[in-house]
């Protein structure tokens, strides 16, 4: 037999009697009931959970209701059953309204209804229960889940969060509620695509798209939606489901950059061998020549200009071996902080003459097995190619260095003119350049030294907001290397 602990709230004594006999009646249960007459003892049992049913007479102290109202905003789950001297209506909406079970009128109580009203209390109960149950379970999914997940509204504002979406976008004050979702898109043409599809479709899978963190770091993500109704089956908001997919996104850019690499250098050896065998014959032919045109100054000029164009020629086809073939590196522990000082001093008149405000941040002092003088060249390539990128007397110069579990990284960001999304994905091409005498060569051989070291270079960049390049080089030389 099931054993129910109850709790009498009167001030009568004789209810409790009274209560007691009806108990009886009801089969399949054994009742413990307990009288309480004191105001702050029956606050005192219910915000304890000490009982399975609270029987509150709604006149007791003239305060039955407010002893409800209390119970319930403090998270008492369990049944209540206010009773009444007289039925009433307007008492029994207000009972309801304010959280109670059910309501009794004692002038029409009997054993019948006295048992219909427990079972009915008990079952309200019960059936709170599995809802709270299901609701712990799933918000341990939604606050546990590897993805990014985030509830927000009709008007597409922020209304809850789980922690991995938290840990993506870095919020500044550690919550994301009541944010709009527009401020995370780096492109707003993009937000209005997606707001449009949203408010149209409701459902939208894969959509991929250019988010931001609030340190500003670009986010290469995938959104999956879902839509959110309330009881009433009406929109309430929406579910997102954020992927982020920016490790495989740079991830596939530094294979293609290194294929594009070895492709360079396959492409080098090539060029050397068929070009240089003709260039041969070429200068050979012109030092003939010269010998049998000395007195004709007008064949000797234009004898010059091949010879000086044959020369050009061999030195592009050098530049083009040296930057895309392996280099013997002489590699050994370094300081990283050193290094950049040294390659900032290289750069010292430049960063002068152009007026530009220079920042370090280093957390610690770093070290890493390089080659110091090849990995100096690299930095000091994408130090000089950020200043020249800056705007006069107005430019700003990071340069940060951190490490993480395996790597040590070196960021170095201006505030120039950035690269757009076409320019970004031929930046480390053999001869792209967009300087007018630059020969495209620069960030190919620094992207080769990199590699070399086991490690990567990654770019993030806005048109007219700057550029961050990041190299990422192993705290441990790999053993095969």
């Amino acid at each position: 037999m099931n054993i129910m602990r109850v709790l009498l709230i009167d001030e009568s004594k004789e209810e409790e009697t009274r209560f007691k006999n009806y108990f009886k009646s009801v089969s399949g249960i054994r009742f413990e009931v307990d009288w309480e007459n004191n105001e702050k003892q029956a606050l005192q049992h219910l915000l304890n959970d000490e009982y399975d049913l609270y029987l509150i007479e709604e006149e007791f102290n003239n305060k039955g209701i407010e002893l409800l109202r209390t119970a319930r905003s403090q998270g008492v789950d369990k049944a209540i059953i206010i009773l009444t001297e007289k039925e009433s209506h307007a008492l029994d909406l207000t009972a309801m309204s304010e959280g109670a079970d059910d309501y009794i009128s004692k002038e029409k109580l009997s054993e019948g209804g006295i048992e219909r009203s427990i079972r009915y209390s008990y079952e309200r109960y019960k059936s709170r229960m599995r809802i709270a149950q299901r609701e712990a379970r799933y918000k341990n999914l939604f606050e546990k889940s590897i993805d990014a997940i985030v509830i927000i509204d009709k008007s597409l504002n922020i209304l809850e969060a789980n922690l991995a979406m938290k840990k993506l976008f870095k919020p500044k004050d550690s919550s994301l509620k009541g944010k709009p979702i527009k401020s995370f898109f780096a492109d707003q043409s993009v937000y209005k695509e997606f707001a449009n599809k949203i408010f149209k479709q409701g459902l939208l899978k894969k959509f991929n798209v250019q988010l931001k963190s609030e340190d500003n770091q670009r986010l290469y993500c995938e959104i999956t939606s879902s839509v959110l109704f309330n009881v009433e089956h009406e929109i309430s908001g929406y579910q997102l489901i954020i992927n982020d997919l920016t490790k495989e996104r740079k991830t596939e850019q530094r294979i293609m950059r290194a294929e594009k690499l070895g492709m360079t250098g396959r492409i080098a050896r090539s060029i050397a061998h068929e070009v240089r065998n003709p260039l041969t014959n070429i200068n050979l032919a012109i030092d003939q020549l010269k010998e049998e045109c000395k007195k004709d100054d007008s064949a000797e000029m234009y004898l010059d200009l091949i010879g000086r164009n044959s020369e050009r020629i061999n030195n592009l086809i050098t530049e083009l071996l040296d930057s895309a073939k392996p280099s013997a590196l002489k590699i050994e522990l370094n300081s990283l902080s050193k290094l950049i000082d040294e390659s900032l001093e290289l750069a010292g008149d430049r960063l002068q003459l152009k007026g530009v405000e220079l920042f370090r941040e280093k957390k610690e002092e770093l070290t890493a097995p390089i080659d110091y003088n090849y990995l100096k060249t690299a930095i000091l390539n994408i130090i000089i190619n950020a200043i020249e990128a800056m705007p006069e007397s107005d430019g700003r110069l990071e340069i940060r260095e951190y490490s993480s579990l395996d790597e040590v990284h070196i960021e170095i960001s201006d505030n120039g003119v950035g690269i757009d999304e076409e320019t970004l994905k031929q930046l480390f091409d053999p001869f792209f350049t967009g300087k007018q005498k630059g020969m495209g060569l620069g960030l190919t051989s620094t992207q080769n030294i990199i590699q070399q070291h086991g490690g990567n270079i990654d770019v993030e960049s806005e048109v007219g907001f700057g550029t961050t390049f990041t190299i990422n080089i192993p705290k441990e030389l790999n053993k095969d290397e």
